[in-house]
């Protein structure tokens, strides 16, 4: 696996200072996926360093809030289909535009904006956000047309036929997969670096032979909300909180299973606990989340934008982290770095092989409840029954890998666009 342990200045080798970059991500606030948050917090990190950034995204319908709105950050929106326009006849002129068959309509606006920005703007570097997949394209696209340095971060397996079992088939399968996969490969090859979010990612695509040789791996972790105050914590309940969204292949039900072990056992602590699934969930969810043990301990609400997920993560007795049951854990979960940087207690439903397991040391961290029933449950009781004694829970804190904190995820961006550590970004 080709992935540097080093940030290197990839972008800009000279050590020049830079004020401006382009990035492209399709999910962009105040769209309601994952990924649309991850590109706004690595937007803020940077424009808080004092980089001038201009975003170019996919609209969405108003949202009077604004909540994303930062200094120094322009944000150009394009719809995903031209009006009165069938999507698929959309999705054939975007490629034939681009001349890939995998574009769409958005992917092929984003790189004719692009292009016309860098050709009015002195954009340093263009950084892609992917998933969704339109982040290589029009990476590639752009590079090609104005030959601007582009990084391309890929928060998830991509192509999307290499997300593991239960997302999908987590290989090359069709002709069309392995197009795809060489497609990729080649678009990457344009790149100055490629950036993902764990070593696991790096490996797993690399070994399906997506990365191309020559081109530095870099691995730079999803940034944390910033830290929030301490809380007082003063629930009547324990409060265990997941943030994020429950769909896909990711379900919250085998661990609402363990919940009703749990309470089975010791039905005293149904008036003790509350779970809040802050995101939405998926079907199995609720229909686990209905039963007569849960009903009275389970709420789903809708996901809170970041700047008030912060408030609500500080009062928790917990967090929680879900992820699906995979043979290998090769995700880095957004919200894990979110609930490292808090400092509350986490609680992690991982696999015992993967990314999470990695950063905590596995079982040897208290609150790596594994995805195994018996231990899962065992482990979940121990900390509600710790916790409601009044035990502050220290041991179950996640300590932040190297450039999770928002300030230190902007310096190792900025040392890859070139900018010596400590050194200020020029107007």
């Amino acid at each position: 696996m080709r992935a540097d342990a080093e940030v290197s200045t990839a972008v800009n080798p000279q050590g020049t200072a830079v004020a401006s970059i382009l990035v492209v991500s399709q999910f962009y606030p105040p769209a309601d996926q994952g990924e649309a948050t991850v590109t706004w917090k690595f937007v803020a990190s940077l424009a808080e360093r004092g980089f001038r950034i201009t975003v170019i995204s996919e609209s969405r319908p108003n949202d009077a809030s604004g909540w994303w709105e930062l200094p120094g950050v322009s944000i150009r929106r394009i719809s995903a289909l031209p009006r009165g326009v069938p999507a698929r006849l959309a999705s054939n002129l975007g490629r034939l535009r681009l001349g890939t068959y995998w574009a769409s309509w958005w992917a092929a606006r984003a790189a004719v904006l692009g292009s016309g920005l860098i050709r009015h703007h002195a954009f340093a570097a263009l950084v892609t956000r992917t998933e969704p997949g339109s982040g290589v394209v029009v990476g590639k696209a752009l590079c090609d047309l104005t030959g601007v340095p582009w990084v391309a971060a890929i928060g998830d397996p991509h192509p999307p036929c290499l997300y593991p079992p239960p997302y999908g088939p987590g290989r090359l399968v069709t002709i069309r997969d392995r197009a795809h996969g060489r497609w990729v490969a080649r678009a990457l090859s344009h790149a100055r670096a490629v950036v993902l979010p764990s070593a696991r990612l790096a490996r797993w695509l690399d070994g399906h032979g997506v990365l191309p040789g020559g081109v530095p791996v870099i691995v730079i972790p999803h940034p944390g909300l910033a830290g929030v105050p301490e809380a007082t914590i003063a629930n009547r309940r324990c409060l265990l909180l997941h943030a994020g969204t429950l769909r896909l292949g990711r379900t919250g039900a085998p661990f609402l299973h363990v919940l009703e072990r749990v309470l089975r056992a010791s039905p005293e602590l149904t008036s003790q606990l509350e779970i809040r699934l802050l995101g939405g969930a998926d079907e199995r969810s609720l229909a686990a989340a209905r039963s007569d043990l849960l009903r009275e301990v389970v709420r789903v609400e809708p996901l809170l934008p970041p700047i008030e997920l912060r408030r609500v993560i500080a009062q928790a007795d917990a967090l929680l982290l879900l992820e699906a049951e995979l043979q290998e854990g090769v995700f880095l979960p957004s919200k894990l770095s979110d609930y490292a940087v808090s400092g509350r207690p986490v609680l992690m439903f991982s696999p015992r092989d993967g990314t999470v397991s990695d950063l905590v040391g596995g079982t040897r961290h208290p609150g790596f409840l594994s995805q195994d029933p018996e231990e899962a449950a065992h482990r979940l009781a121990r900390f509600v029954t710790r916790r409601r004694a009044g035990d502050a829970c220290l041991d179950y804190h996640v300590s932040p890998a190297p450039g999770m904190r928002l300030e230190e995820h902007a310096s190792l961006w900025a040392r890859l666009f070139g900018i010596p550590s400590g050194a200020g970004v020029v107007s």
